[in-house]
């Protein structure tokens, strides 16, 4: 066939060709080889207007064609049987035939590989400049096909046969002998069948306008009939060689419902490019948009993140100052539940009681607590539990490790409780405290040593207002001694000697100079104030001591005293040497009730006359250990 105007021409005189293509790669290829001479032949020859498109596109919708055919088999309950390599067809078919009772419907689906007609692209290299590009080759591919085995009531047995791949094409395959059998039932004539054929018709000109009445319009309307189709043709049908080109091509543009190849021929430039200039101006807006839309939710994002990682890290810093506040107090720290195990404890708390926090985490508040604290600690949690209290402040006593007493001052308070669904579930209410320990062992003996020496104090003032008051008397004594001293002096210088009135009167003088010695001895303990410490000899001041203890002793008792410390001198002031009286003192006051039992005992043992109570003082050397035992044992009596 001879063109009268070749493309070539057509395309000089502005021939636009518009090609709906869904890969840019594929485009870039197609439209340097349709600008060719006879490129537009070679397309419209070659791939009968067909869209195309590379396997990485289609191939999410080829698995959406898969998908959809494999669930309209599921849904319609039919059969899907897979065709071996040398499975013959038909005998399925047959199989399937004598079991169907129905006029028309769907025998089964079966699948099979097959080749198909594949467009793929190559990189290839240009000896020229050395730069690759893409190019387009045909080939062949063993793809799935899916037969549609059917019944129709005018038709009898026929099959769809639809291709996997892109353009995913569709074949329809119908017996002539099949459909002339059906028709000639419905007409009531008589017939001869064979397998596929008839072998003699009771009316052969009936049968012969039947297969001239079978025509593209029947075959049409039974491919809209099973598919649904809205009457466009999906399939191509093959032409004589005779036809011209251009029916041809216009029946396969049409082979894919929707992307035809139109060649328009128009001289006006703005007319032709129209079109193509408001598609894009609307692809440069709606792309504006998007990248607009995105900019400002990347903002937004970014922002977002900014101040959640803010957040995190004043979270972060919050926890760290929280934990170092916890392991660094010098305090003792601790959460635990309400009557249940501790759930931490800091250093401070763990060095108090010589747990590990290990531990501490298998035991219980009570576990740890003196017996005689538990009523008190338990008492005092749950007014916290049952919210009669937000905190609560005791003294209790825990048991440490090596087993003491550590007596510790208490604050404890409820953190929070459990609520939500953990509440609604029907679960109990968790409550957590939070305490804090502080260890008074040390201030408590403190205090206790303190009140000791406030009534050490309070004695001693007592001691030294009575030494005033003691001072003053002896000062008014004083003067009366001196008046009776003075007048027995001058009595005994005027009377002779041997006579009874000197005995009375020397034995008077006497009492005075005792009397005398006493009210020293009284000034002496109510002295005060800075005094020289010198070498005092103890042996007198201890004969001194004892003569005065005799006269406090009963009469049934005599004191036999043998002194052998001649060598033994202590630092003091020679003037209180024979202060004395002061440790009698002190024995009388701070150890009343032991001395006179022992008095008591002693008056009740040598009641008898003539008994002996020996009394020995003499000199032991001390160790330093000794010195510091009966220092503590002084206190402790003094105490």
């Amino acid at each position: 066939m001879t063109l009268s105007q070749s493309v070539c021409d057509v395309l000089r005189d502005h021939v636009v060709l518009e090609s709906e293509c869904v890969d840019r790669m594929y485009l870039n290829v197609y439209v340097p080889q349709l600008q060719r001479v006879g490129g537009v032949v070679w397309y419209l020859r070659g791939h009968l207007g067909q869209r195309f498109a590379s396997t990485a596109t289609v191939a999410p919708k080829t698995e959406a064609f898969v998908a959809n055919i494999e669930r309209f088999v599921a849904g319609q309950g039919v059969d899907l049987v897979s065709f071996g390599k040398h499975q013959r067809k038909d005998d399925v078919t047959q199989q399937y035939l004598q079991r169907f009772d129905a006029d028309e419907g769907i025998l089964y689906v079966g699948r099979a590989q097959e080749k198909a007609r594949v467009v793929r692209t190559e990189r290839r290299r240009c000896a020229r400049t050395g730069m690759s590009y893409p190019w387009v080759v045909d080939g062949s591919a063993m793809v799935n096909h899916y037969y549609f085995y059917c019944m129709d009531e005018d038709f009898g047995p026929f099959f769809l046969k639809f291709c996997s791949y892109f353009p995913y094409t569709a074949k329809l395959c119908i017996n002539g002998n099949e459909y002339a059998k059906c028709q000639l039932r419905k007409r009531g004539i008589a017939f001869e069948a064979l397998d596929n054929g008839i072998l003699s018709c009771e009316d052969p000109k009936a049968l012969q306008r039947i297969c001239d009445g079978l025509d593209d319009r029947k075959i049409d309307r039974l491919l809209r009939k099973w598919l649904r189709t809205n009457g466009e043709p999906v399939i191509t049908y093959l032409q004589p060689a005779s036809a011209p080109m251009g029916k041809r091509i216009q029946s396969e543009t049409h082979f894919v419902q929707g992307f035809p190849l139109a060649i328009q021929v128009l001289r006006d430039d703005s007319f032709v490019l129209a079109h193509w200039r408001a598609f894009s101006i609307n692809v440069l807006v709606r792309t504006a948009l998007i990248a607009t839309v995105i900019a400002m939710l990347a903002f937004l994002l970014i922002k977002l993140l900014r101040s959640l990682q803010g957040v995190i890290e004043q979270l972060r810093s919050s926890e760290q100052r929280w934990r170092a506040v916890f392991e660094h107090a010098p305090i003792g720290v601790l959460v635990l539940h309400a009557h249940s195990n501790y759930l931490m404890a800091n250093p401070a708390f763990e060095r108090m009681l010589g747990y590990s926090r290990e531990e501490l985490a298998q035991l219980r508040a009570i576990d740890i607590t003196h017996p005689d604290d538990i009523e008190v600690t338990k008492s005092n949690i749950d007014d916290l539990v049952t919210g009669r209290c937000d905190s609560v402040r005791f003294q209790k006593r825990y048991l440490h490790r090596d087993g003491h007493v550590v007596w510790t001052d208490m604050s404890i308070a409820r953190v929070f409780a459990i609520h939500g669904p953990a509440a609604q579930s029907g679960r109990p209410t968790e409550h957590m405290l939070i305490a804090t320990a502080e260890d008074i062992t040390q201030r408590l003996d403190d205090e206790d040593k303190r009140r000791r020496l406030e009534d050490q104090l309070r004695q001693s003032q007592k001691l030294e207002a009575l030494g005033t008051f003691a001072g003053g008397v002896a000062h008014d004594f004083n003067n009366i001694l001196g008046a009776i001293l003075g007048y027995g002096e001058r009595a005994l210088s005027v009377l002779g000697e041997g006579t009874p009135e000197r005995r009375y009167v020397d034995q008077m003088t006497r009492a005075g100079d005792r009397a005398r010695l006493l009210v020293e001895r009284i000034l002496t303990f109510s002295r005060s104030g800075m005094t020289a410490r010198v070498h005092v000899h103890l042996q007198p001041v201890v004969a001194e001591a004892i003569e005065l203890l005799k006269g406090t002793l009963p009469a049934t008792i005599k004191l036999d005293v043998r002194l052998d410390a001649d060598d033994a001198f202590a630092m003091g002031d020679a003037t209180h040497a024979p202060d004395h009286h002061e440790p009698l003192q002190q024995c009388g006051s701070c150890d009343a009730p032991r001395w006179r039992a022992w008095h008591r005992a002693c008056s009740r043992a040598l009641w008898r006359p003539g008994r002996v109570f020996a009394w020995r003082v003499g000199q032991r050397r001390l160790c330093p250990a000794d010195g510091e035992r009966y220092r503590h044992r002084h206190s402790r009596r003094c105490a």
